[in-house]
């Protein structure tokens, strides 16, 4: 609330975001921002739900969808789901499976297209040769990263 009170005192007539096409009017996106912000502050699980359907579809836009069969496993594997449905929902990975698609779908997120979840926002998926593509330095390790 502190940066979006400090954005609000700027006279910005041009914003562009770092996820998408040029902010139209930005002295009323940091007012729906604040709008936004205000509810998550009242109702905290308003937030992990926020979270959870951003990384999700995240996924879904980079996998260019994800076939229902698949979904299951992914997201058991994923470190951030399981602490979603564990800490912020206080279920079980397995049981919030059902619970995350369906709320994917009721709240516009995502739809199925041929028995795949697909998200609802406009994208361009990556090409295969990049998904593929090793990007780490050729001297790469791990434990060089850890502190």
């Amino acid at each position: 609330m502190e940066s979006l009170d400090r954005l609000s005192k700027l006279r910005i007539q041009q914003a562009y975001s770092g996820h998408g096409p040029q902010i139209e009017n930005p002295v009323s996106a940091i007012d729906e921002a604040r709008e936004r912000v205000g509810k998550w502050l009242k109702a905290q699980e308003k937030v992990s739900w926020h979270a959870c359907k951003r990384i999700f579809s995240f996924t879904l836009i980079i996998k260019n969808g994800l076939a229902k069969e698949k979904i299951d496993d992914y997201l058991l594997t994923c470190g951030w789901f399981q602490d979603f449905a564990r800490y912020s929902f206080k279920l079980q990975p397995k049981e919030f499976i059902p619970i995350l698609l369906n709320e994917m779908i009721r709240s516009g997120a995502a739809s199925w297209h041929n028995d795949h979840l697909i998200a609802s926002t406009p994208y361009q998926a990556p090409q295969k040769e990049w998904m593929n593509k090793n990007i780490k330095p050729k001297n790469w390790k791990p434990q060089d990263f850890l502190t």
